[in-house]
C-alpha cells in the first residue's frame, strides 16, 4: 500500500482529478498511469479533495480517496476558484481488506453529530466550514 494525502510528488495537488478554468475534471487513465509509474504498490490511498473516490488502472493500480471524517466540501480560488463537496455531512472512511488475492474496498459513510462540529467551526470564526460541516456543500465566499 502507497498513502499520500495529495499525490506521490505533492501535498497541493489531487491525484485523481484536476482543476482547470473549467472547473474540475478526472484525470484521464493514461495520465494517471504516467504520474504513478514510479509507484510500484498496487493500491494507493490519496486525499486532498475530501471527497469519496475510487479508481482502477488498467495495469492493475486502484486508486483510492476515502473522503474526509470532519470536512466534506470546501471552496477555494486557487489554481482557478473551484469547490470539492461531498454532498452529505456525513464522515467518510474506507476499509480496505484482501480476499483471495484480491482488494475489496469498503468506503464508509458514517453518521455523527456533525451539527456540534460545525458550532465548533463557528466558534472559531469558520463559516464557510460550518455550512460545509452541515450540508457537503461549499459556501463560496
Amino acid at each position: 500500500m502507497f498513502f499520500c494525502h495529495g499525490t506521490p510528488f505533492s501535498d497541493d495537488k489531487s491525484l485523481i482529478e484536476e482543476v482547470t478554468q473549467h472547473g474540475v475534471v478526472a484525470k484521464s487513465v493514461d495520465i494517471l498511469m504516467s504520474e504513478l509509474a514510479l509507484v510500484p504498490q498496487k493500491l494507493i490511498f490519496c486525499g486532498h479533495t475530501h471527497v469519496a473516490k475510487s479508481v482502477w488502472l488498467p495495469d492493475g493500480k486502484f486508486i483510492v480517496n476515502p473522503g474526509s471524517v470532519g470536512l466534506p466540501a470546501y471552496y477555494e480560488k486557487e489554481p482557478f476558484p473551484h469547490s470539492m463537496e461531498a454532498m452529505t455531512p456525513h464522515a467518510r472512511y474506507a476499509i480496505a481488506s484482501k480476499h483471495h488475492g484480491s482488494w475489496q474496498m469498503e468506503q464508509i459513510l458514517l453518521p455523527y453529530d456533525y451539527e456540534l462540529a460545525a458550532q465548533k467551526a463557528e466558534r472559531n470564526d469558520r463559516d464557510d466550514y460550518a455550512y460545509a460541516i452541515r450540508s457537503g456543500r461549499a459556501l463560496i465566499i
